[in-house]
């Protein structure tokens, strides 16, 4: 496989200086996250849909995180230095406290502030995830950079918490992203489409995130219906509601269902890889 090129300038403000490894996972949840049992890997699974003769085509490879070694010091090479220690680490530090007595089954009290602040760390996380594999990214710089100066998830993103417990789901991270076809192809050509929605979804302890966004008007998400169906509690939007405890646990392949209970029902969900699945074969 070829290698995917690292981009030469952050990716949130632009900077052409010399650029950092940001941590996937920072040092603080070093604790809550299982120990490493070998090499954990990172598989990509670009799956393009003929709308013409419905034949799903995956063309699974390996991403910039398939690679030997301790998946909790795993770095993508995307963001100069003054971002990395300066408003993304004062980002990792306000969503610290709130974050920390989930991992210990404490459920906070949420306030608009911290609120706020998880929301804008975990938009933050899948931003920088998405570039592990540039084909399903589709969040633009505009976006990143309101992040930035905003520190708060850019307009069309949806943020869900569960609880989860499950002995497969441990590690990783799912993230896919389609393309919402306007027309059907008359010959068996793959159409050419952009990606315009993402999913990404992670497991920190026994902390469910999901995240979804759009880089199109008119895509809408009943936010509150969709956690309901799945056992979880909206983080964004809908900040004029409590956060409380999601009402159960999810299981790890509960935990999947969420994951691609966006995807549009022509989608080929069976060959959506589970975010344990690491082997190319």
């Amino acid at each position: 496989m070829s290698a995917v090129q690292s981009p030469k300038e952050c990716i949130f403000c632009g900077s052409r200086t010399t650029l950092t490894g940001e941590h996937l996972w920072a040092d603080w949840l070093g604790p809550h996250l299982p120990a490493p049992l070998g090499a954990i890997g990172h598989i990509t699974s670009d799956l393009v849909f003929n709308v013409a003769n419905q034949r799903p085509l995956p063309t699974p490879k390996e991403g910039m995180l398939h690679r030997r070694g301790n998946y909790k010091n795993q770095k993508l090479k995307l963001v100069c230095e003054r971002c990395n220690t300066g408003w993304m680490s004062r980002l990792q530090t306000q969503a610290r406290p709130t974050l920390e007595p989930m991992l210990g089954d404490t459920w906070p009290d949420f306030t608009a502030w911290n609120r706020r602040g998880l929301a804008a760390w975990a938009a933050m996380f899948t931003m920088v995830f998405e570039f592990a594999d540039p084909a399903t990214r589709i969040t633009s710089f505009t976006d990143r950079e309101r992040l930035r100066l905003w520190q708060e998830p850019p307009p069309k993103w949806y943020i869900w918490l569960g609880l989860r417990q499950g002995p497969m789901w441990q590690t990783g991270a799912n993230h896919i992203a389609w393309s919402r076809p306007t027309e059907i192809e008359a010959t068996n050509r793959l159409p050419a489409l952009k990606k315009e929605v993402q999913c990404t979804a992670w497991v920190v302890g026994p902390v469910f995130f999901l995240t979804a966004s759009s880089s199109v008007v008119g895509f809408k998400v009943d936010e509150l219906a969709f956690a309901a169906k799945h056992k979880l509690r909206v983080l964004w939007p809908s900040d004029q509601l409590p956060v409380e405890r999601p009402p159960g646990v999810l299981d790890d392949i509960d935990a999947h269902n969420a994951f691609v209970g966006l995807t549009p029902s022509s989608y080929p969900k069976h060959l959506i890889r589970h975010a344990w699945e690491v082997n190319l074969r």
